[in-house]
């Protein structure tokens, strides 16, 4: 993975490769690098072991729920945006899913515009809370 003033580190969670692939060179292609989980456990060992901005969640996983998944997210990686995505949603999971604390909800297929916009959406927020944690150090 980049320094902390690289590019947007992204994680996909997912368990089907065609999802890695796709949304993998695409994000390399606008400079992200990328990092690939297909279980819970994998998904909790890279952030434990690397920085992310940006975790791209199945919400079916193999032996996990992953709005279940997002709420240990959010308790253990506060910093990490999480986009939730999933090839069986309803809006009544999305609303689950952003009342969790997720930063988007995307529906597979999913298109290139959209995943661009949320891409754009957490590299700003990345970027402040990079600003929140500098001045934090200064000032503390």
């Amino acid at each position: 993975m980049p320094d902390r003033e690289g590019g947007l580190r992204a994680l996909i969670v997912d368990d089907e490769a065609i999802i890695h692939d796709s949304i993998g060179t695409y994000l390399q292609e606008t400079g992200a690098s990328v990092d690939h989980a297909y279980t819970e456990t994998e998904a909790i060992a890279r952030l434990k072991s690397a920085e992310f901005d940006l975790v791209l969640q199945d919400v079916c996983l193999p032996g996990t729920d992953g709005l279940t998944l997002l709420t240990r997210y959010q308790r253990e990686f506060p910093d990490v945006s999480i986009v939730i995505i999933t090839g069986h949603g309803t809006m009544e999971t999305a609303v689950q899913a952003l009342r969790s604390g997720a930063t988007d909800f995307l529906n597979k297929p999913i298109k290139l515009r959209e995943l661009d916009a949320v891409v754009q959406k957490v590299a700003r927020l990345s970027a402040l809370q990079r600003d929140r944690n500098r001045l934090k150090e200064a000032i503390g």
